[in-house]
């Protein structure tokens, strides 16, 4: 049962990771204490405003110019206990590509795997690329049929499971997703 203290903590996470992940997250879990980590960035964010469902977050870059990024949590499905946290941004700041980043907690099966499925289509795999202290992450480049498919989507929800073979889900909203989307094409830098 994950719970939701405000307890904050650093953890180390790979450089690419860190470029996306340009805001705090502030969860831990009595059951999994490693579950969430907190990316810290150097300094308080020049801008954070809601759209709709999503938040848009900016920080100044180290070249000058605002680095931001898209976020969202979901609780797992039938609680309201974050387990997901959603980044969408550009893995560097001269990529030409966004990339959605899935982070879960530590305690999923890498195994099983994991699914994402959009509105009522077909669930597609979606592989994990590594687990770190800070919990499990898939990273999927935003290819067009991507991107078209989550602008065009009401909710994506994500299906895993956990090391007891235990079926989870938590559903993203996608209210919001295409006017963040389009923010950050037009803060990017360069």
């Amino acid at each position: 049962m994950l719970t939701m203290p405000m307890r904050l903590r650093r953890a180390s996470v790979h450089h690419t990771v860190a470029a996306l992940a340009l805001l705090s997250f502030a969860l831990s879990s009595a059951v999994l204490p490693h579950a969430w980590a907190q990316t810290e960035p150097q300094g308080p964010p020049t801008k954070s405003e809601a759209v709709q469902d999503w938040t848009l977050q900016c920080q100044a870059g180290p070249e000058g110019g605002d680095v931001c990024q898209l976020f969202q949590e979901a609780p797992l499905e039938g609680t309201d206990r974050p387990i997901l946290r959603a980044l969408v941004g550009y893995r560097t700041p001269n990529a030409d590509t966004l990339t959605l980043v899935l982070v879960l907690p530590l305690g999923v099966s890498l195994s099983k795997g994991a699914f994402m499925q959009i509105d009522s289509n077909q669930p597609v795999a979606v592989p994990f690329e590594r687990c770190e202290p800070g919990g499990c992450l898939i990273f999927l480049a935003m290819n067009d049929s991507l991107v078209q498919a989550l602008k065009g989507g009401i909710n994506a929800r994500l299906i895993f499971h956990d090391t007891q073979h235990r079926r989870g889900a938590a559903t993203l909203s996608l209210r919001g997703f295409t006017a963040g989307v389009d923010r950050l094409s037009a803060e990017k830098p360069g």
